[in-house]
């Protein structure tokens, strides 16, 4: 493929297979029980009954969720000096410990797999303020729980394919005129685009998930279709049309839990994009329950998904879907070169000129970004969203 052919960057990422290092001999590689920065570590105590910190306090909202650190059975489930814990026993004589609670959704007795939902955060330790505090005993003896925790680092859970074209960097207006055109054949200098032949019988589906598509930045679901990933989706890997749900930068109130939007939708604030996805995903567990969901985004998609991980996916005041899986298809996943040229435009009078005429274009039913929109601001590399994102 040459230099400027159709860009396809896949990032797959599973939020499960985090590619964490073997166990220790015997005893289990804990997961984190939230997201959230450890704001006080372990103390070794000066015997039973000494001084010290029993654990680590983890900062995290109440009513978020809390997941079983590994494979194991509830050993306590209740009340404790005033406030709420559950312990649970695991392989190798490890026990953990999460307190004090807002609710309990497990009992003594129960069998857990990692990541079930035990509880909601309530205050790290009574009185202390908000948080969960996290205990671990080996062989009856408080340790480290850091010494026993999994890495936090996804990086071997991330898998790019090659980027066979760069996005131009030439100045304005020629790089907007090349973002706006995209990749393909309007230049001499490239071959044209041959069609795709045709795949064959679809396999069957990888798994038992429900997909949630999101396309990007300019499509449309009202007046008609102009999003190729809604037609020409997850059906191509085998999963059902009854098991994909295709999400509205307008919302999830209509039918197939998917209001129609208009190209101008999809230029809003992305933080809001994101919490339409959760309006989205709640809506689907509600109706499967149980079920894991896997996204597959396109475009400022990506970035939509990336949002909803990031500042809503782990707080679990209302029950969401497990992600199983994200795939994203030519996401700016470090902003796009377009947005930051965009704001360049109102610098000169030629650029001023180009705006005049994408206003004009937009207002004929283009689908055109719109350079002022929210979203293109956000999408610019070094914005607020995308900072935070990557970090």
């Amino acid at each position: 493929m040459g230099r400027r052919s159709a860009v396809l960057c896949t990032v797959v990422m599973s939020t499960i297979a985090l590619g964490l290092p073997a166990a220790r001999a015997a005893t289990p590689v804990l997961r984190p029980p939230v997201y959230g920065a450890i704001e006080r570590g372990f103390e070794q105590p000066q015997g039973p009954y000494g001084p010290g910190h029993r654990g680590i306090d983890f900062g995290a909202q109440p009513g978020t969720q809390i997941a079983a650190a590994a494979d194991g059975t509830v050993t306590f489930a209740g009340s404790v000096a005033g406030s709420i814990a559950v312990t649970i026993s695991h392989q190798g004589g490890l026990e953990t410990t999460y307190s004090s609670l807002a609710t309990v959704e497990v009992a003594a007795g129960d069998h857990v797999a990692a990541g079930t939902w035990i509880g909601t955060v309530f205050e790290s330790h009574p009185g202390a303020g908000e948080g969960l505090h996290f205990g671990v005993k080996l062989h009856g003896r408080y340790v480290d729980p850091q010494l026993y925790l999994a890495s936090s680092d996804v990086s071997d859970a991330l898998h790019l394919a090659p980027v066979v074209w760069q996005p131009p960097v030439a100045a304005p207006p020629h790089a907007l005129w090349d973002a706006l055109r995209g990749p393909g054949s309007y230049r001499s200098d490239v071959p044209a685009c041959r069609p795709a032949s045709d795949p064959g019988p679809h396999a069957p589906p990888p798994d038992s998930n429900i997909v949630v598509e999101v396309a990007g930045i300019g499509s449309h679901t009202r007046g008609g279709m102009s999003a190729a990933l809604y037609s020409h989706g997850a059906e191509a890997l085998g999963f059902s049309t009854r098991r994909i749900f295709h999400y509205s930068y307008r919302g999830s109130g209509g039918i197939f839990l998917h209001e129609p939007y208009s190209v101008k939708d999809s230029f809003e604030d992305l933080d809001l994009a994101a919490k339409r996805l959760r309006d989205l995903l709640t809506r689907i567990a509600n109706l499967y329950p149980g079920r894991d969901v896997d996204l597959v985004a396109h475009s400022q998609g990506g970035i939509v998904a990336r949002t909803y991980l990031t500042r809503y996916a782990a707080s679990r005041s209302r029950r969401l879907p497990r992600i199983d899986h994200v795939v994203t298809f030519s996401s700016p996943h470090t902003g796009a070169p377009f947005a930051s040229n965009a704001s360049r435009l109102e610098e000169s009078w030629l650029g001023r000129g180009l705006l005049g005429a994408i206003d004009l274009a937009r207002r004929v039913g283009a689908g055109i970004p719109d350079p002022r929109s929210t979203a293109v601001q956000e999408l610019a590399p070094g914005s607020t969203l995308m900072d935070s994102l990557t970090h």
